[in-house]
């Protein structure tokens, strides 16, 4: 298998999983998570595209890898913030018993 062919298969795996966490509802990450999803199945969809007329252009992978980047980075914002906000929590409750 050529790196051609790697690249597209991982190019349009990256595709349905972020148009899926864009169209199906039951992923929960709000109006900004599904902007970033969107924006990294676009781009995916640009490299798709480019891939079968044969102009590649260094813009869609750099596009794509940002915008993942993004999602990568928001996801350990949203735990972190999910656990300072968990152990707040706790320490209320102990603090009340």
């Amino acid at each position: 298998m050529s790196a051609f062919a790697i690249n597209l298969v991982a190019v349009v795996g990256i595709f349905i999983w972020a148009s899926w966490c864009v169209i199906y509802h039951g992923v929960k990450d709000g109006l900004v998570g599904k902007l970033l999803f969107a924006c990294v199945a676009i781009s995916a969809l640009a490299i798709i595209i480019h891939s079968f007329t044969g102009r590649y252009e260094a813009r869609p992978f750099i596009t794509m890898n940002v915008c993942i980047a993004m999602v990568g980075v928001r996801h350990v914002f949203i735990n972190l913030h999910k656990q300072y906000c968990e152990s707040l929590r706790k320490q209320n409750n102990a603090k009340h018993k």
